[in-house]
């Protein structure tokens, strides 16, 4: 490589940068090169740029001056790169360096991933099964079709899905009605079971009545509807809340007649609730409840009188109940209650 293209190569590497620029300069005073006329204001270039210019300089020295060029031309280059690093910049602000260059650009160049919602918590809904059963002949009695009816009225305007069964209310209805109630819960539910008719127990059982009374007990397993089944199928669900009203322990006249022969008794006997539960008689174990003389019996007026109280504890609502209805009967019908709800069930243990 001749002096001329030395020169000529130097020329293109001016503008690279202030190192360059002290290394031409160095040159000059050394080797009395007139390439050293650069100005020091240029942007910095990466290291390995300014390498293989010094690399390239050095070689055309070689070629030109022998080993004598050559090792000034490497000495000027370690000076140069001494005296380039104590130089201040001539009033221009750095460039950024191009690994953080390329960092901030891919930081803005990153697409932001969307905002995902989180899933909405599926709303428990509280359902309910309402029966009045009409009964023929001599066991009729004038008020369950009415209890049921504005039962489930009253349900409905507290936000209740609700099943009817009113009037001729045969077994077979009478179970189909449970068991598609059973099916239609879901865990987390509030389920309500209404029941307002005749009931007894037999057999260490309690029994709802359909419309047609069985004579004998021993048709009632046939003919009857067990409480503990209603509320075991409830169970099954693992609904929020389980609640069983039984306006159902009326004086049986047909089956009071055979009672003694059977072993059937009138009105029902004492329930223990499963965990989550609360089961709500209009009478005590083994007596019998007033039918009332007016649209409802005794026990379900005072129920729809407070059901409809919003945030009403469902424990309170019937202790409120069993005390209206011990005043109206003058102590002779005593409404019983029983429940096992834990603690972070009664916390919001409210029907509405």
């Amino acid at each position: 490589m001749s002096l001329l293209g030395c020169v000529v190569a130097a020329d293109l590497w001016r503008g690279l940068g202030p190192e360059v620029s002290a290394v031409l300069e160095v040159l000059e005073v050394q080797l009395h090169l007139p390439f050293a006329h650069t100005s020091l204001g240029f942007k910095c270039f990466g290291a390995k740029r300014f390498d293989f210019f010094l690399t390239r300089l050095t070689i055309g020295f070689s070629a030109t001056g022998g080993h004598r060029s050559c090792g000034v031309g490497a000495f000027t280059a370690k000076l140069a790169c001494r005296q380039a690093k104590k130089r201040p910049a001539d009033n221009l602000e750095a460039a950024p360096k191009p690994a953080k260059v390329a960092k901030q650009a891919g930081k803005a160049k990153a697409p932001q991933p969307a905002a995902q919602k989180a899933a909405p918590a599926p709303s428990p809904t509280k359902k309910a099964l309402v029966v009045g059963v009409a009964y023929p002949g001599k066991n009729r009695l004038k008020n369950p079709v009415n209890d049921a009816v504005d039962m489930a009225a009253a349900l409905k305007r507290m936000g209740f899905t609700v099943t009817s069964l009113t009037h001729r209310v045969t077994i077979d209805k009478l179970k189909d009605g449970v068991h598609s109630f059973h099916d239609s819960l879901e865990q987390g539910d509030t389920a309500l079971f209404f029941f307002a008719g005749h009931g007894c127990e037999w057999s260490g059982r309690n029994w709802l009545l359909p419309s047609s009374v069985p004579k004998e007990d021993r048709n009632l397993e046939h003919m009857a509807q067990r409480v503990d089944a209603v509320l075991d199928g409830m169970q099954q669900k693992k609904p929020f809340l389980s609640v069983l009203l039984l306006d159902c322990c009326r004086d049986i006249r047909e089956m009071s007649r055979s009672a003694t022969r059977s072993g059937a008794h009138v009105g029902l006997m004492e329930m223990k609730a499963p965990k989550g539960s609360i089961i709500g008689f209009a009478c005590a174990p083994d007596k019998t409840a007033d039918d009332g003389t007016g649209r409802n019996g005794v026990w379900t007026s005072h129920l729809l009188k407070h059901i409809e109280e919003p945030k009403l504890d469902v424990r309170d609502l019937l202790v409120r109940v069993a005390k209206g209805v011990e005043k109206d009967t003058k102590d002779t019908q005593s409404p019983w209650n029983t429940d096992s709800l834990r603690l972070e069930t009664t916390e919001n243990a409210s029907l509405y």
